[in-house]
């Protein structure tokens, strides 16, 4: 899970956004949210927060496991 160029921050950004506009559309008939900038910024932060987590996770997961595909693959390397 790397960044390999603009087009993938952009992708972010843009899924981040849609996200947003999803939530916001979707919580007003259940008053999650009402059209006030400090509710709506809130819900937004609150997105990037949870976002920033889940992608610090995924990332930290796939590099485990590219370390233990590594070590395999050395282990089977050396006995070859």
């Amino acid at each position: 899970m790397r960044f390999t160029g603009r087009g993938d921050v952009f992708k972010i950004l843009l899924h981040y956004l849609v996200l947003c506009l999803i939530i916001s559309v979707s919580g007003i008939p259940f008053g999650w949210i009402g059209f006030h900038l400090r509710g709506s910024l809130l819900m937004m932060v609150s997105t990037a927060v949870v976002y920033a987590f889940t992608y610090g996770v995924a990332y930290l997961s796939s590099e485990n496991n590219a370390d233990e595909l590594n070590q395999a693959l050395k282990n089977k390397q050396s006995k070859s």
